[in-house]
């Protein structure tokens, strides 16, 4: 998914992040990826200036990292409520009961979460979808959890 940016300096101009599961966020300049530095995107704005651009990962709304713009945050969505911030973090549970497997299952599903309550879709139909993921990040990792202690136990 890709986020639009607005900031003064930078009109006409298509500044935005792109969220990556993986590979982290990304800052894109008229759908260009730009090249980081040691952390830093450096863009010249209209004017001619340097803008310096650093993108951090928020936990809690992992689809959307903060945006720091020459050492100022700057909001490009609402933040989320916390009843939403519940229902991306619950594949976590699976951390708690999963160790490192189901850690990892449930940071996947949690991404898939944050990507959903970005998404423009209904406010019902993204609680639908969350409790889909995490249903189905259950049922994935009993099924591996069964793999991996059957193949343990040969």
């Amino acid at each position: 998914m890709e986020f639009p940016i607005a900031y003064p300096g930078f009109e006409g101009q298509q500044l935005a992040v792109k969220s990556r599961m993986l590979a982290g966020p990304q800052l894109l300049l008229n759908g260009v990826p730009v090249q980081r530095v040691k952390g830093v995107y450096t863009l010249k704005n209209n004017a001619g200036v340097e803008t310096s651009i650093r993108l951090k990962m928020d936990y809690l709304d992992m689809a959307v990292p903060k945006v720091l713009i020459n050492g100022q945050a700057v909001q490009i969505l609402p933040p989320l409520t916390r009843l939403e911030q519940i229902a991306i973090l619950a594949p976590l549970v699976l951390m708690i009961v999963g160790g490192a497997l189901g850690g990892a299952i449930g940071a996947a599903g949690a991404f898939v979460n944050a990507n959903i309550f970005r998404s423009p879709r209904s406010t019902a139909t993204k609680y639908n979808l969350a409790g889909g993921v995490f249903i189905v990040s259950l049922i994935v990792y009993s099924i591996f959890a069964t793999l991996l202690q059957s193949l343990m136990a040969d």
